[in-house]
């Protein structure tokens, strides 16, 4: 009996240790026109240096390549970067900071262009 209790104990904190960190970090983007993307991060690490990268969907290609962003007191951070909508439709954006081979935080979202830039 207290070999499965010692044995039960030793898993659930292992996984407690092993298990990732989960960010609670959100990335918002908007393409109010043709020319831009609007990104906004909350609930990010405060006071950080990150990195932000914003793909087309289709390609992969990086339109907004490694981006080095700076959060706030309160772990947000905005900005406007320009990308040609009318050749990049569809975006998906990440926000990290790798540390080593580690991917410490990341988040994502997607963005779609107006109507008009299609």
């Amino acid at each position: 009996m207290r070999w499965s209790k010692a044995l039960i104990l030793l898993v659930v904190s292992f996984l407690l240790i092993a298990a990732p960190a989960s960010a609670a970090g959100e990335l918002e983007m908007n393409c109010p026109r043709c020319d831009h993307v609007d990104v906004a991060g909350h609930g990010l690490r405060a006071n950080a240096t990150l990195t932000l990268v914003i793909r087309d969907v289709r390609s992969g290609q990086e339109v907004v390549p490694e981006t080095s962003i700076r959060t706030d007191g309160s772990g947000g951070f905005d900005g406007e970067y320009p990308v040609d909508l009318t050749k990049h439709p569809a975006l998906i954006g990440s926000v990290y900071d790798k540390v080593g081979d580690d991917l410490e935080l990341a988040a994502h979202t997607r963005a779609q262009a107006p109507a008009p830039c299609a």
